[in-house]
């Protein structure tokens, strides 16, 4: 039985996340103002781009600079692409689905078809067996396949998202590939790009080792480890109803 989800919403990124220990109310108000915040900072600048390539366009077309000017409006068309994907994606935050009430495969089923979907990604869900983690374990998870998944929409541009979560004895892997573009994952490394901070800052939370396959070109294939034993004593021994939880059903 799943009690009452505990631990960090499905966020993007590393930094400015609400604490844990703020009550329900308090933890969605903060969770409103962040994305208010973003809101402000990202789309202001979008918008003020978009006037900035629209007048500069006008000028364009008046003294019969079509061919400059068609360039500036499929800047145009991409910005505000980025902006429809940025807001599905605020959306869906803003809507955080009750994992208590879906478990960690129906939040992550929901977010592919909120978000991914309708931004006209064919997607595939796999899932092989319950994960049956604590309820905090299981957002961490959930927050790890949030911001990879927002790393494919806003970066990659992919045609095909894979997600496959796998219960095995011992372990929990989610695995979440893409078709896009791919990137260097050492440069990311050192500029801090893409997220990566914060997805392995909620791996090592977890105990879990992050595995990132990826090369300009060809895709990318994330797998996340979660080995049940790390969880002992955090969260896996009792739900958080008392109830034992077996770390190794197939035992």
């Amino acid at each position: 039985m799943r009690g009452p989800a505990r631990g960090r919403p499905a966020a993007v990124g590393a930094t400015d996340r609400p604490s844990t220990d703020a009550a329900p109310a308090d933890f969605l108000s903060l969770e409103r103002c962040r994305i208010a915040r973003e809101i402000h900072d990202s789309w202001t600048q979008s918008v003020y781009g978009i006037f900035l390539l629209a007048e500069t366009a006008e000028r364009q077309i008046a003294r019969g600079h079509l061919e400059a000017a068609t360039a500036r409006l499929l800047e145009i068309r991409d910005v505000t692409r980025q902006m429809l994907d940025e807001m599905r994606t605020l959306i869906f935050r803003l809507r955080s689905p009750e994992i208590e009430r879906l478990g960690l495969a129906g939040a992550i089923r929901t977010r592919l078809e909120c978000v991914e979907a309708r931004a006209g990604i064919e997607t595939f869900l796999s899932v092989d067996g319950e994960p049956g983690l604590p309820p905090a374990s299981e957002e961490e998870l959930l927050g790890i396949s949030v911001e990879l998944l927002n790393n494919t929409l806003k970066h990659a541009r992919a045609g095909r998202v894979d997600v496959r979560l796998r219960r095995l004895p011992g372990e929990v892997i989610l695995e979440i590939a893409d078709d896009g573009r791919g990137f260097d994952l050492a440069s990311c490394r050192g500029n801090g790009g893409r997220g990566l901070a914060g997805i392995e800052e909620r791996a090592q939370t977890l105990g879990a080792d992050v595995d990132i396959d990826t090369a300009p070109g060809r895709g990318t294939r994330v797998r996340v480890r979660v080995p049940l034993d790390s969880l002992v004593g955090a969260a896996v021994g009792e739900d958080s109803l008392g109830v034992p939880i077996d770390p190794d059903p197939g035992r």
